[in-house]
């Protein structure tokens, strides 16, 4: 029984990137390709499961450019029988839920500010999580 998770925050896919170099450097740098870098940890691990801390997409409005790399990254978790959990930050209100629904695997835990306790499956993990539900704000955090 493995009891190993593997955490992931801030992921803010979507976003562009302001770094000096080449446009091959820079995208090494960013959201997606640390997604499938962690994608390729998780499975080369066998981890119990992959948590997601909030702030996948970079805001609900950006869903659609990143929906092609979620679904490939938890794709293949799903693939190797990895689950995938989340809680919705300020940015993703509205994408995690469509994601819950379009993606295998993947689970949002606590939807609409309810307090939610999860269990990983094969394991004693426990998971305990609320988040954030459309219209709450966080004044000065990103």
């Amino acid at each position: 029984m493995n009891s190993t998770l593997l955490c992931l925050g801030d992921l803010h896919l979507g976003r562009r990137l302001n770094l000096p170099g080449s446009l091959d450097e820079r995208r090494l740098l960013g959201p997606a390709d640390a997604l499938q870098a962690a994608v390729e940890l998780a499975i080369d691990k066998q981890v119990a499961a992959v948590l997601l801390a909030g702030d996948v997409v970079d805001s609900d409005n950006s869903f659609y450019e990143p929906l092609g790399v979620l679904e490939k990254a938890f794709g293949r978790l799903a693939d190797s029988h990895i689950p995938v959990y989340a809680v919705a930050g300020n940015h993703d209100t509205t994408v995690l839920k469509r994601l819950t629904a379009a993606i295998n695997g993947f689970h949002l835990i606590g939807a609409d500010g309810n307090w939610e306790l999860v269990a990983i499956p094969n394991s004693e993990i426990r998971i305990l999580g609320w988040s954030f539900k459309l219209g709450d704000t966080m004044a000065g955090v990103d």
